[in-house]
């Protein structure tokens, strides 16, 4: 079992060195990172959930005081049906209360509180379909939903700094391990987020797509942020390396992924322009041929 020295630095600015075994290492790189990822997310979730819960509630209210409006007029209604002078009294109760505004209103607000519904519902289905897999499992699945899960659960960290175009690739059910796939998913797509907040674009451009290349699967992340400097490009993938500010990465997200899709037995290349925006590929096989050893399993 080799070892490994590790130097580093936390948010107070104090180094220090840890030395872990390769099982060690790996077992404590995939827990901090799936740690990080939850605490992105339930922030982001609790975010996202937040503003359609809020419109649903301020038009459930409106709703409310307008149905009981439209019951008092209908009431009043009712009482001169059988008295046909009563043409005024009428009007004077649709001024009374505001019939043609309420009517013209109510399916607004409901059409809004409706949307509001159904885009919780979408946030709920898309974290429990990215939380629930099992990262050890393998399993048959469909690759451009689970890219679109991801898309979801990390609007959040894109939102406000890009607009996100998709070309999703007519693709075979996928066999492989999703959840870790999901993670690397969310990893470049909310890097690329990170890259675009760091210029002054606005909005930026993340440009996902995917394709069948039998027998592999290639998906495109590529973004319009501030790019990888030539001279550290080839160490993007290492561990604990980050060109972020101390506290606001730990260097392993994509020295995970660079483990996941190698477990895959697929690879990851990226290509970047220093200012002009990085490209990551990646191809994984449309079929796993057998389990690989899990990221903590002790290797040679």
């Amino acid at each position: 079992m080799r070892g490994r020295i590790s130097c580093h630095q936390t948010p107070l600015g104090l180094r220090f060195i840890v030395v872990l075994s390769d099982e060690r290492e790996r077992e404590q790189l995939a827990r901090t990172q799936r740690l990080e990822a939850i605490g992105q997310l339930a922030a982001g979730i609790a975010h996202e959930v937040n503003t359609p819960i809020q419109f649903i509630g301020d038009n459930l209210g409106a709703i409310g005081d307008q149905v009981t409006g439209v019951r008092g007029a209908v009431d009043g209604y009712r009482k001169l049906l059988a008295d046909t002078a009563a043409i005024e009294a009428m009007e004077e109760i649709d001024r009374a209360f505001d019939i043609e505004f309420v009517l013209g209103d109510l399916p607004v607000a409901v059409a809004e509180a409706q949307a509001g519904v159904d885009r919780v519902t979408q946030i709920v289905r898309a974290m429990r379909d990215f939380a629930r897999v099992d990262a050890d499992r393998i399993e048959t699945y469909d690759l451009n939903a689970a890219l679109q899960s991801t898309l979801t659960v990390a609007r959040s960290e894109y939102k406000s700094v890009a607009q996100v175009v998709c070309d999703w690739g007519d693709l075979p059910p996928v066999t492989g391990f999703r959840g870790e796939l999901n993670q690397v998913f969310l990893n470049l797509i909310v890097n690329a987020a990170h890259a675009i907040a760091a210029t002054d674009r606005r909005p930026g451009a993340i440009e996902i797509g995917t394709r069948h290349l039998d027998p592999w699967i290639e998906v495109r992340i590529a973004d319009n942020g501030c790019g990888i400097p030539e001279a550290i490009r080839d160490k993007v993938f290492d561990p604990f390396f980050t060109t972020k500010e101390v506290g606001k990465g730990t260097g392993q997200g994509l020295h995970v992924a660079h483990q996941v899709i190698q477990r895959h037995g697929g690879t990851i290349e990226v290509d970047s322009v220093d200012g002009g925006g990085t490209t990551f590929v990646l191809r994984v096989p449309v079929e796993v041929a057998s389990a690989p050893q899990s990221l903590t399993s002790t290797q040679p």
